[in-house]
């Protein structure tokens, strides 16, 4: 269940309402201690072809998985829609690709491992990298 992203406590998400968030504005962490910083990477793999999108990404010490995507997709423009179930948070699309779309979802490992929790759950470690691929 985790490599969806679904997770056991319901966490904010972006988007609570299931629909569509405006990416058209920046996250503003403010004056942030650099030490409770970690350096993270997150991919988007579409599994068509097409370049994987690489990003860096300063996140707070504790932040999750689900965390630091959203703030990726905010701060590059691309469209994601979150939604909730009884199961927790999980990203049904990502960069225009919308789970079910010949039997594939958005999955999600840490380092090239798959995750065991929800991506609401997974809390990050210096150097994480998030991988996100549409698979079956």
């Amino acid at each position: 269940i985790g490599i969806w992203g679904f997770g056991l406590n319901n966490a904010p998400a972006v988007n609570s309402s299931n629909q569509n968030i405006n990416t058209s504005k920046s996250i503003n962490i403010g004056t942030v201690n650099q030490e409770t910083m970690l350096q993270t990477s997150l991919q988007i793999d579409r599994q068509d072809g097409s370049t994987v999108k690489v990003f860096s990404a300063k996140m707070e010490k504790d932040s999750t998985a689900l965390a630091q995507l959203q703030k990726i997709v905010v701060d590059n423009a691309i469209v994601i829609d979150i939604k909730t179930s009884d199961f927790g948070s999980y990203v049904d699309m990502l960069d225009g690709l919308k789970g079910g779309m010949d039997g594939k979802y958005w999955m999600y490992s840490v380092n090239g491992k798959t995750a065991e929790v929800g991506a609401d759950q997974y809390k990050l470690a210096e150097g994480d990298v998030v991988e996100w691929k549409f698979t079956k």
